[in-house]
């Protein structure tokens, strides 16, 4: 009976040591799981207008384990870099006229959550959906840096007004309606169409964009 305590006793040592060292009781393993399940960003902007600038507005919700955040933002090519602004604009962000990925970073990362408004300028002749892909970066205690995407993923920007068959001023269910009346020939509440005409295309742009 004494063996077989001394075996039992053996084994819980054993099977404590191997979840020690897979990391299972780590602490700041534990404590990066929780941060992982708690890191999230959203953005959001209006319709654009080329030859113009568009607002972006971002939220990221984080805990206050976190010892580094950054943000990351990849623009469509030709966008740039105008001005960032709000109560929790990062210290460290890109230079007037930057294009690609912006980079964003606080010194410390400040109490959560972080919300702020980045500006864009959109260059002319821009046309169709564009996308904007936002990742927040973060690390906790002295592990590698981690990850997580903005949502949506990716940020889909349509031109100011698209899809606003009625003229309504917002994209709703009213406008695949009306869409798909004029498409049959029946009467129909219908802004200013390209070509004079509703087309499917403009149908298909719409149940898009209320989907999303």
């Amino acid at each position: 009976m004494e063996l077989l305590t001394h075996k039992f006793v053996r084994w819980i040592i054993f099977i404590a040591v191997f979840l020690s060292l897979a990391g299972v009781f780590t602490p700041v393993q534990a404590e990066l799981r929780t941060a992982l399940t708690t890191v999230a960003a959203h953005h959001s902007s209006a319709g654009y207008i080329a030859g113009e600038t568009l607002a972006v507005s971002v939220s990221i919700e984080y805990p206050e384990s976190l010892t580094a955040l950054g943000y990351q933002m990849a623009l469509p090519a030709g966008w740039s870099f105008v001005a960032a602004a709000g109560s929790r604009v990062p210290p460290i962000k890109p230079d007037v006229g930057h294009t690609g990925v912006l980079d964003f970073a606080w010194i410390l990362p400040p109490a959560g959550p972080s919300v702020f408004t980045i500006t864009l300028a959109v260059p002319e002749g821009c046309a169709g959906i564009q996308t904007l892909q936002g990742t927040v970066l973060f690390h906790v205690g002295n592990d590698n840096q981690q990850k997580t995407a903005a949502l949506p993923d990716p940020l889909r920007v349509y031109p100011l007004g698209a899809g606003d068959l009625d003229g309504s001023g917002v994209v709703d269910l009213a406008d695949a309606v009306a869409g798909l009346r004029g498409l049959c020939g029946l009467p129909a509440q219908l802004g200013e169409l390209e070509g004079g005409r509703v087309r499917m295309a403009d149908v298909l742009l719409v149940l898009r964009r209320i989907s999303e």
